[in-house]
């Protein structure tokens, strides 16, 4: 009888790897750079925030009036914006197998920025649905709680993981984690799917491309 033959996995190139984490990220950095700074001005001053929305009907002043008056949720999402952009921006050194190769520190210190936005992001997630849940239908709470968590869990299974000296679980937990991260940008990305599967669908979709990248690519 004859050996099944084993699939190799396609090897990626690196560049094209860094190329494509930074332009996943750029929506993602650009809602980050377009929020985080108003929303500072939000939480320091809401006087400010009140006195220009009592003479307004700007869309956004409700949600800057409830963040002005929240401050917690209000830092909570700032910390969000910082801690999804580490996320989002890091992959690109971290994924990078040339940069493994040839600058371990490099690749390491960017694992850690990795993981460290991972759980700002996920804890702020969380934080801002468990104390404001009236700002989000039962749905998008309980998807709010499911990605929050999952950025919290999965980049503590990666370094668990690399701790341990396994390589291969380290690598596809990081993976696995920039997949979740990934979702909202995503959601611009692919804002065509969005009436078809809805913002759920595709942040799933970017879970399962994820997983087929664990299995299928090798960077």
């Amino acid at each position: 009888m004859s050996a099944i033959p084993i699939r190799k996995k396609y090897k990626a190139n690196p560049k094209f790897v860094s190329l494509v984490v930074l332009l996943i990220a750029l929506p993602i950095f650009l809602n980050a750079f377009r929020i985080t700074p108003q929303t500072v001005g939000d939480v320091a001053n809401p006087a400010i925030v009140d006195e220009f929305c009592s003479n307004s009907s700007d869309e956004n002043c409700d949600d800057r009036t409830f963040r002005s008056g929240q401050p917690v949720f209000g830092v909570s999402l700032i910390l969000h914006m910082i801690g999804g952009s580490m996320m989002m921006l890091s992959p690109a050194i971290t994924l990078n197998s040339d940069i493994l190769r040839r600058h371990r520190k490099a690749h390491k210190f960017f694992g850690y920025i990795f993981i460290l936005g991972g759980v700002i992001a996920g804890s702020s997630a969380l934080i801002m649905t468990l104390i404001a849940p009236g700002r989000f239908d039962s749905f998008n709470a309980f998807t709010n709680l499911l990605w929050g968590s999952l950025l919290l869990i999965f980049p503590l299974l990666a370094i668990i993981s690399v701790f341990k000296g396994n390589i291969a679980s380290h690598q596809a937990w990081m993976i696995r984690a920039y997949a979740v991260g990934a979702g909202p940008a995503f959601h611009r990305i692919f804002f065509f799917l969005t009436p078809v599967i809805g913002d759920f669908g595709v942040s799933v979709m970017a879970i399962l491309l994820g997983e087929i990248a664990i299995r299928k690519i090798r960077l």
